[in-house]
């Protein structure tokens, strides 16, 4: 009830305002004098186009910098098809078709919805550049405001001028000119009467009228046009017929390798000037860029190349973004699909691994690179993660589970340190998440709304620059006519501590080596890397590798159009396999075999070595200066959380829970056994010790009988072999020697030897 009152309200003002319009009232233009001003300044020059500027300071060219179509240069043919489409009325009219809006505003009342329709073209221009797209009555009567002041300023080829530069066509496609070159190979006066109608039917849904995606639907659309166009009396019947008849002809030539970087600067642009991109590019501007043309061309060139995704698949899309480290600058971008960069978004799968659930445990102190973990099938009151395959390696460290890409490993991590804590990492980050993200899943990336690649460059570029995060952007800057509008800050956020990035770097140093990214070592460079493949019943439907040298930052996707199994890739198509073989590709034609510096260690991180024995039972020790090399393995630490106890295994070498369990005729022998450790049972007697029994790679629990009541000369050895190949042992254990009572204890311990070494 409320809805239909509210609705009521806004179609009685909507009519009260055409009323005193029409009549020459004054209502609407005191309703929209407050907050409509006239700004000439964000209207678009017909004759230039706004200056994109390399990191070098080189004019980027591109189709995407094109200037806009001129007034006096608007081919016949391609007015009327807009002015048929969009404002019949268009010449006779001063800013507002009062008949359009009233006959809208009735629909509006029978359908009882409160739509957009009823607009000039002279009203879509201030929309596009004045005013929010949001469907207001306020909104409305702004439009209606400053039309009718873009009329008085402006003569109507200037106007149509100025629609026809703004108007957006898909695919990061702004304006006219720039439409005929990129769909149809041609220049607006070079044109068919079919084409220029078929321009005119996308504008009212790029998405739904593409000549590309839906070319049933935009040739529909397109006939409307051409009937319009000769109901107005544009075109004669046997013209219209003959259009009617002919096929889109869209170009199916590659678009340049700059365009879509360009259209991503503009739509940057539009963010931080509160305009529209079709604005930012006729408005004149200046605009200076991280651009690289090397690198900008390599994106190109391998996304495109057929060898880099599985073999008969033409259906994968591709898209990467490749940022400088030390600016924290996009240097390229480019996507098959031509999608603006920050406006795609895919489910993350294992790559957000590193940023949301190992980095921040080990900045926690939650774990370490040595933390052991069970990989193994796990129920997590009722999630039941899986590792890809299925397959399972059993105790490993937090190392090679990243190495491995381990499902189990990272959930079981996220629970250490909770999602929400990791959503607090993710948000320092400007990774977007919704409060429904916060739970499990996340530790495989997967949310509501996926990753764009923007968000993940960003997390990336914080673990190449040492823990501090700056969100990537294309623009360092945005001038106009000599005055500095914007200039991009550059103070970055810490998220992790030096070491925290280091050591993560170092895992993914490996990762890149032997792990899910070895593809990557054919380079023979230091890169950090890893890899992430999202599925859906099964059926692989995004594929990543996200990875950093010591200079750049690069994240390849390699993916499906949507999320349905009809078009999901083809198995092979993996984060590991081809995404990863796709940036392999990059990096070699960026770097053309150039020696890259390695990663430089944080000083608040250690090299230590640990007992091995001791981390195979989930502790984490330090070796002894007995212990045998190969019983330890080097790890580094990040010195707040080091460890600081050294393992007693290879010093203190006793007999562990000894116990003697006696029989007629004889006694049996229990004790612990470690299997890292050699135990001999020995008599000692007038003719010497002699060796009775050897228990070698024991592992618990170890039984052995003596047949002879009296134990008093029988001891154990508990020894090893060092680095050198001497058997050490440590003091001879006698059997009965925990009975003080014992006189023959007493006697001979005075003899037994006391010293630690050689057997």
């Amino acid at each position: 009830m409320k809805t239909r009152k509210a609705f009521k309200i806004i179609a009685a003002a909507t009519l009260a305002a055409v009323v005193f319009a029409a009549t020459g009232g004054t209502l609407v233009y005191f309703a929209v004098t407050a907050g409509a001003e006239f700004d000439e300044n964000a209207l678009p020059d017909s004759y230039t186009t706004s200056t994109v500027l390399a990191a070098d300071n080189t004019l980027i060219k591109s189709s995407a910098t094109m200037s806009g179509i001129q007034p006096d240069a608007i081919p016949r043919n391609l007015g009327a098809a807009f002015v048929a489409a969009e404002d019949k009325r268009f010449y006779n009219h001063r800013g507002i078709d009062y008949i359009r809006i009233a006959g809208a505003a009735l629909k509006d009342i029978k359908k009882r919805s409160f739509a957009e329709g009823g607009s000039t073209i002279s009203q879509q221009l201030i929309k596009n550049t004045h005013l929010s797209r949001e469907k207001t009555l306020e909104r409305k009567l702004k439009e209606l405001k400053l039309a009718t002041k873009l009329e008085k300023k402006f003569d109507k080829n200037e106007i149509l001028a100025m629609y026809l530069n703004v108007l957006y066509f898909g695919g990061g496609i702004y304006g006219v000119n720039q439409a005929s070159e990129e769909l149809l190979g041609k220049t607006p006066e070079e044109l068919t009467v079919a084409e220029c109608a078929m321009l005119a039917a996308i504008i009212k849904n790029p998405a739904g009228y593409s000549p590309v995606n839906h070319p049933e639907a935009c040739k529909n659309r397109r006939n409307l046009i051409l009937k319009l166009m000769l109901d107005q009396e544009y075109i004669g019947e046997k013209e219209y017929a003959a259009a009617c008849a002919s096929p889109l002809g869209i170009k199916t030539a590659q678009k340049d390798y700059a365009e879509l970087y360009v259209n991503s600067v503009y739509a940057e642009a539009a963010d931080k000037l509160g305009i529209t991109p079709s604005a930012v590019k006729n408005g004149g501007y200046e605009i200076q860029t991280y651009y690289l043309q090397s690198k900008q061309k390599a994106l190109y060139e391998n996304l495109h190349d057929g060898n880099l995704y599985a073999p008969g698949d033409n259906a994968t899309y591709g898209a990467a973004i490749m940022c400088d480290n030390a600016s924290k600058g996009i240097s390229a971008y480019y996507s098959i699909d031509n999608t603006l960069a920050g406006q795609m978004r895919r489910q993350g799968a294992s790559v957000v691994k590193p940023l949301l659930v190992y980095a921040p445990s080990m900045e926690m102190g939650a774990v370490s690179p040595a933390t052991q973990i069970m990989d193994e099938p796990v129920d997590f009151g009722g999630y039941a993660p899986e590792n890809y395959g299925k397959n399972y390696s059993g105790r490993i460290s937090v190392r090679q589970a990243v190495k491995e890409s381990s499902n189990v490993s990272a959930v079981k991590v996220m629970t250490y340190i909770t999602p929400e804590k990791a959503a607090e990492y993710a948000e320092k980050m400007n990774i977007s998440l919704t409060d429904e993200d916060k739970n499990l899943t996340l530790a495989l990336g997967s949310t509501r709304n996926g990753f764009t690649l923007n968000e993940l460059a960003g997390g990336y570029l914080t673990l190449a620059n040492r823990g501090e995060y700056l969100t990537p952007q294309f623009i360092k800057s945005i001038k106009k006519n000599g005055k500095t509008l914007y200039e991009r800050k550059t103070d970055s956020v810490r998220v992790f501590s030096d070491s925290t990035a280091y050591l993560m770097t170092d895992i993914l140093k490996d990762t890149a080596t032997d792990g899910t990214a070895k593809a990557l070592r054919v380079l023979g460079i230091p890169i950090a890397a890893k890899t992430g493949t999202a599925s859906v019943n099964g059926k692989n439907t995004d594929a990543w590798c996200a990875s950093y040298t010591t200079e750049d930052t690069l994240i390849v996707w390699h993916g499906s159009k949507n999320y349905s199994s009809e078009t999901a890739m083809p198995s092979s198509e993996t984060g590991g396999a081809f995404a990863t073989k796709t940036a392999a590709a990059i990096y070699k034609e960026v770097y053309g075999g150039r020696i890259l510096s390695d990663f430089v260690m944080s000083a608040d991180t250690v090299m230590l070595k640990l007992d091995k024995t001791d981390l195979e039972n989930q502790k984490i020790t330090l070796a002894s200066e007995q212990t045998p090399l190969r019983y330890t393995v080097s790890e580094l630490f990040d010195i707040r959380y080091a460890p600081d106890t050294v393992s007693l295994n290879f010093t203190e070498l006793k007999v562990a829970n000894l116990r003697l369990s006696p029989y007629p005729g004889g006694c049996t022998v229990q004790f612990e056994a470690k299997p890292f450790l050699e135990y001999e049972i020995c008599k000692n007697n007038i003719l010497g010790d002699r060796i009775l029994y050897t228990v070698t790679e024991g592992d618990g629990d170890v039984s052995v009988n003596i047949e002879d009541n009296n134990l008093n000369d029988y001891y154990i050895k508990v020894g090893f072999i060092n680095d050198s190949g001497q058997k050490i042992c440590g003091e001879h254990q006698y059997l009965t020697e925990n009975d003080e009572n014992n006189s023959h204890y007493k006697e001979n311990k005075k003899n037994r030897p006391k010293f630690f070494g050689l057997f």
